[in-house]
């Protein structure tokens, strides 16, 4: 009978013992998982439908959207002075605006929108401000996520082509064209208005020798005498938008709402401040401000 190598055995329990250990560390991990890993039937629910938005879910050809709509008090009256002065305000727009001889409210179209980025990337929101009955009406049309911008073009177009006059800030060079382009993609012919005012350029050749520059939050500080609430900075409106869409984070979505509303009513009052305001205001609020 051979007698078995000392060492040898030493070295088979050594081995045995390792793999009864591995065993042990097998089962401990395959009950960790099962214990922590989620239910089958317990699904996540889509950050979209987790949240609570204000406005209503409508549906069109394209597909679903958010719609909120706000009465928005405003005055109008400044609209006599601004069909006396068009002349003076609008001397690049004669031509477009030969088909309104008399601008009324109800042709009036103030609009912005919210995007991605740069052309190419979609948008997620159309703010329009209109007057109906009388009074202002704040109109906004959410995509929720990337899906629904289809509807929402739709949807807006719809509207956007029902008024005469549109006016924007810096709209001619990017809103209008970039939302003709989200329609063409869409298959859809984009609206046209008689005419486009755009308030940036009024603005700069008003103001642009008094004011450090004319850029919107600088109109609102100097000409309306306005301080924006807290919102969203136009710079953060994309990474905010992704944010929501990833993850359901409302606030950041209600905080560029106000932004995208306090961006109409700004450009409302900046329409009635063109043809009335005075030099006096202007020097007494710089000077006020510092």
């Amino acid at each position: 009978m051979i007698s078995e190598d000392p060492q040898r055995k030493s070295k088979l329990a050594v081995l045995d013992a390792l793999r009864n250990r591995r065993k042990t560390f097998r089962k401990q991990t395959s009950l960790f998982k099962k214990e922590n890993s989620p239910r089958r039937t317990e699904k996540t629910p889509s950050p979209i439908h987790a949240t609570e938005l204000p406005g209503r879910e409508e549906k069109n050809a394209l597909g679903t959207f958010l719609r909120w709509e706000q009465p928005l008090r405003l005055d109008f009256n400044w609209l006599k002075d601004l069909n006396q002065k068009r002349n003076e305000l609008w001397p690049q727009e004669q031509n477009a605006l030969e088909a309104l001889p008399q601008i009324r409210a109800s042709d009036l179209l103030f609009f912005d929108l919210e995007t991605c980025g740069f052309a190419g990337t979609p948008l997620f929101l159309v703010g329009c401000l209109v007057v109906h009955a009388g009074e202002g009406r704040l109109v906004q049309f959410l995509a929720r996520h990337y899906g629904e911008e289809a509807a929402v073009v739709l949807a807006a177009s719809d509207l956007m082509g029902r008024h005469g006059l549109w006016i924007s800030f810096n709209g001619r060079s990017y809103d209008s064209p970039f939302f003709a382009d989200r329609c063409r993609l869409f298959g859809l012919e984009p609206p046209q208005p008689l005419g486009h005012l755009d308030l940036l350029h009024a603005s700069r050749r008003r103001w642009k020798h008094d004011l450090p520059n004319c850029r919107l939050g600088t109109l609102e500080r100097f000409i309306l005498g306005l301080k924006r609430p807290p919102d969203t900075p136009g710079s953060q409106v994309p990474a905010h938008y992704h944010e929501f869409v990833k993850k359901g984070e409302v606030s950041n979505i209600l905080s560029i709402l106000r932004h995208n509303a306090q961006d109409l009513k700004s450009l409302a009052l900046l329409m009635g401040a063109l043809p009335l305001h005075k030099q006096k205001q202007l020097s007494q609020r710089m000077n006020s401000r510092g």
